[in-house]
């Protein structure tokens, strides 16, 4: 049993996993990630080790009592938020209240509106295929560059972009 005043194990892991994949997802580097967990951890009353990996993270939390492992949920795929990070960033900065405020604002941030537009991102996802193409200077490896792309932004975003279209993008800017 937890000292008065201290969340339980199972409520300081839930929101430190949870913490720490919004952190990968919204591209935070991995030892920001690990530092961030493990201090917010650490507020709790708790150690923490905290093992990243290319599908997810994996939590050991120490207490008097003993400790527990737990295996975060699969991270499916990753972008860049900056302000999703600045608000995660002053989660870990402010004494915690409770794990139960702490979950509630990762869930306004998990369902905040991303500051990028999809055609913001369709657009900088070309451009950077077309450079990529032209510093290796293959034209073959600028075509599949560019039909990477559109699939890319088509699973991503749902659109459906003439692959033909953003060939003749890569095909100009390259």
């Amino acid at each position: 049993m937890p000292e008065a005043g201290v969340p339980s194990i199972a409520d300081v892991a839930h929101v430190t996993l949870r913490l720490g994949r919004l952190m990968l997802i919204n591209g935070a580097d991995t030892a920001h990630v690990q530092d961030s967990v493990v201090a917010l951890a650490d507020r709790c009353g708790y150690q923490a080790h905290l093992l990243i990996g290319a599908e997810g993270l994996l939590l050991t939390l120490v207490d008097a009592e003993g400790f527990r492992t737990r295996l975060g949920p699969a991270i499916s795929g990753m972008t860049v938020n900056m302000s999703a990070l600045g608000a995660l960033d002053r989660i870990c900065r402010f004494e915690p209240a409770s794990v139960a405020l702490i979950d509630r604002q990762l869930d306004e941030i998990e369902k905040g509106a991303h500051r990028y537009g999809p055609w913001l991102v369709a657009i900088g996802i070309g451009i950077t295929a077309a450079a990529l193409a032209r510093l290796l200077k293959d034209a073959d490896l600028r075509e599949r560059l560019g039909r990477a792309a559109a699939r890319r932004v088509t699973e991503r975003h749902g659109f459906n972009i003439a692959v033909t279209g953003l060939d003749n993008i890569l095909k100009r800017v390259a």
